[in-house]
């Protein structure tokens, strides 16, 4: 990270190569990090204008930070449509791509008019048929979808209760059957469902609008739609309900095509038979439709069904059987907690007498009470929880409570599985006893103020081993461990890391590195001396390892940082590969700009300039386009 009084150095640089240098040197403007951290409002607005100028030739990474920085102050929608619409979306550089920053982009935007716009440009963009069917999805779709999801539902969330606007619905028409096939589209759809869901009036505006735009559709074989089991296949998921056949059957009785009104009274007795198939029911949706010889008819062939097609009575079938099966595991799932939690409510003193962990394993209780607790959308993608409250409701607080005590001792019992002592082919495994233990470990620290200090050394370095396991970096009770047992945490990552190091080149990595260079500062200034240790050692690392490994070193004390800077401005100068080149000067960065801006030019001035361009274009944004460093450049951090 860059100091206050570095800034000069790193805008006068920036201005440099982007706006000053001669034109067989200006390559692309690859120091827009600089630009955004410290240039004023009109040199952002000019480096803004030339991403959308030069979208093409510029990495990934370089675009979808300026947009992230940038939108929809200096880059506005039709800017970003017009990028969209030139780059290959689905290439991610190595790091976040569109489906990650689309959705944050949208959290920007809070004027209904300009998402409606949105959404239809890049339901445009898109392509392809008006529902994803049940094909596999597209590279674009997988990107897409988020974002459009995201929109869509901000729409709904923005708009009054009894409407929905055309591009939101749109939106949900063309996630298609994909949202129950496949794991992104369903993760893309979020909450539009929902949304729609909310009233009857959203049902009725969102239910002619599937027709409309389903019509025709290739997976019905070019037949109308004429059944709501006809819009279920093609992706429709809101739930109908009594409130709704009133809507229909008026509808139906206005609609024009025959196979309109057919679908408007199929539609009310399929909700109709869902309910229990009352005869009052049935009375009144006849009554109401006796007028009318088609909608007549449809009613009188429910007491005859008419005979399907093979093909039709297969797919049919095939639902039904996927449906049936679903509703059955759900019963099972719900009936068999239902009595558990009852009997727990009735007699918390079981879960008072759990069978201790072993080698072996852990009690069946407690395993299956933590595993529903995981799941909780209180918890969402960590193993560290620190309240068993969401288990209250269900199974009672003295049988919760009992929970809480049995995790705590669990992580004390039990040995996590490191992945430094794992084969290259188990690094992806998942142990649930390991889950437990972190979340075990977790329960104890909110519950004990100094816990730390209390640990003896075997549990602080079991308790460390925990915390290289948890999803998305390290839990929140790892920086006090690490500062009252800093010589036991520093033995678990050292350990660690050199095992991870120390994996071929095409192995999957385990991410200690990773979650050290993103963690807290002084996680990272416990280990960084060893970490340069390793440097010193390997002259060939992997690009994304060798950039996690000088984001450690760099966060250590002055003498590591004395070490690094020395050893990065020869690696910077004698490396041949542009890419190692910039981690390396990115590393002088942080800690001297005034030494790293003159190597950069010193080493422009020695290198042909046929490679210049390569140079430049792949250093300056390590140095400066790292998003994760912009808040402590602009606050005045020191690195």
């Amino acid at each position: 990270m860059i100091c206050l009084g570095d800034i000069k150095d790193c805008a006068d640089l920036a201005n440099k190569i982007v706006f000053e240098t001669k034109p067989e040197r200006r390559i692309s403007i690859v120091a827009g990090g600089a630009l955004m951290a410290t240039g004023d409002e009109a040199t952002k607005a000019r480096y803004a204008a030339f991403i959308k100028t030069n979208c093409v030739s510029l990495t990934k990474t370089v675009v979808w930070d300026a947009l992230e920085q940038f939108f929809p102050r200096h880059l506005g929608i039709d800017d970003l449509l017009h990028i969209l619409s030139r780059i290959d979306v689905t290439d991610s550089d190595g790091g976040l791509g569109l489906d990650w920053h689309g959705p944050k982009l949208i959290e920007r935007l809070t004027s209904q008019a300009e998402l409606e716009r949105l959404v239809d440009a890049l339901l445009t963009q898109l392509g392809g048929t008006a529902s994803a069917g049940e094909r596999k999805e597209t590279g674009r779709e997988k990107v897409y979808f988020p974002m459009i999801a995201a929109a869509a539902d901000r729409i709904l969330e923005l708009c009054p209760i009894d409407q929905a606007p055309i591009p939101a619905i749109d939106a949900a028409a063309r996630f298609g059957k994909s949202i129950r096939i496949s794991p992104s589209a369903r993760k893309a759809v979020g909450d539009v469902t929902t949304e729609l869901q909310k009233t009857s009036e959203r049902h009725r505006i969102a239910f002619w609008r599937f027709v409309e735009r389903l019509a025709g559709h290739p997976m019905l074989g070019g037949r109308d739609i004429e059944s709501l089991w006809d819009l279920q296949y093609l992706g429709w998921s809101v739930k109908l309900s009594v409130e709704d056949i009133d809507w229909l059957l008026a509808d139906g009785l206005g609609r024009v095509p025959d196979h309109e009104r057919r679908l408007a009274i199929n539609t009310a007795m399929a909700i109709w038979r869902n309910l229990g198939s009352s005869d009052d029911l049935r009375e009144r949706i006849r009554a109401s439709v006796k007028a009318d010889a088609v909608m007549a008819q449809a009613f009188d062939s429910w007491r005859k069904p008419p005979q399907h097609s093979a093909e039709e009575t297969e797919s049919r079938k095939e639902l039904e059987r996927l449906e049936r099966r679903n509703a059955v595991e759900r019963a099972k799932t719900d009936k068999s907690w239902v009595d558990f939690a009852a009997k727990l409510r009735d007699n918390p003193e079981e879960m008072r007498n759990l069978t201790p962990t072993t080698t072996k394993g852990a009690d069946a209780r407690l395993f299956h009470l933590w595993h529903l607790l995981s799941q909780t959308e209180e918890v969402g993608r960590k193993y560290a929880i620190d309240s068993v409250a969401p288990l209250e409701p269900m199974i009672g607080p003295q049988a919760a409570e009992a929970v809480r005590v049995g995790l705590i001792a669990h992580w004390r019992a039990w040995e996590p599985w490191l992945r430094g002592t794992r084969k290259d082919e188990e690094l992806n495994q998942i142990r649930f006893l390991d889950c437990m233990g972190i979340a075990g470990v977790t329960l104890e620290a909110k519950a004990r103020s100094a816990w730390t200090a209390q640990l003896s050394s075997d549990d602080a370095r079991r308790a460390a081993g925990y915390a290289t396991l948890e999803l998305n970096g390290f839990p929140a009770w790892f920086a006090a461990l690490a500062e009252t047992k800093p010589d036991e945490v520093r033995a678990v990552l050292s350990t660690e890391i050199t095992a991870e190091l120390n994996r071929r080149s095409d192995a999957p990595h385990f991410g200690v590195l990773q979650d050290i260079a993103r963690g807290d500062r002084a996680i990272a200034e416990l280990v960084a001396s060893v970490v340069l240790d390793e440097l010193e050692k390997r002259t060939a690392l992997p690009t994304d390892v060798l950039s996690h490994v000088l984001d450690i070193a760099k966060r250590g004390l002055p003498p590591e940082q004395d070490r690094l800077k020395a050893l990065a401005i020869t690696r910077f100068n004698n490396a041949t590969d542009p890419t190692i080149s910039s981690l390396y000067i990115g590393a002088v960065f942080s800690i001297d700009g005034s030494a790293a801006t003159d190597a950069v030019f010193a080493r422009l001035d020695q290198t042909p300039v046929a490679y210049q361009p390569a140079l430049v274009q792949v250093v300056l944004p390590h140095i400066f386009g790292d998003r994760y460093d912009t808040r402590s450049r602009l606050s005045g951090t020191c690195g």
